[in-house]
């Protein structure tokens, strides 16, 4: 959010771009969080195989 602001000085539209940038990237993320798995397995041992 802070990067926003230091470009909202740049051009009208900058401020608007970046928070669209922004949402974009956050939705990314989102996108990639959904995709990790719910139940996680614990890892062998490898003194124990």
């Amino acid at each position: 959010m802070a990067g926003t602001v230091l470009v909202a000085g740049l051009v009208c539209w900058s401020y608007g771009l970046a928070m669209v940038t922004l949402a974009a990237l956050g939705l990314v993320g989102l996108g990639a969080a959904i995709t990790l798995p719910a139940n996680l397995v614990p890892a062998k041992d490898a003194a124990s195989i």
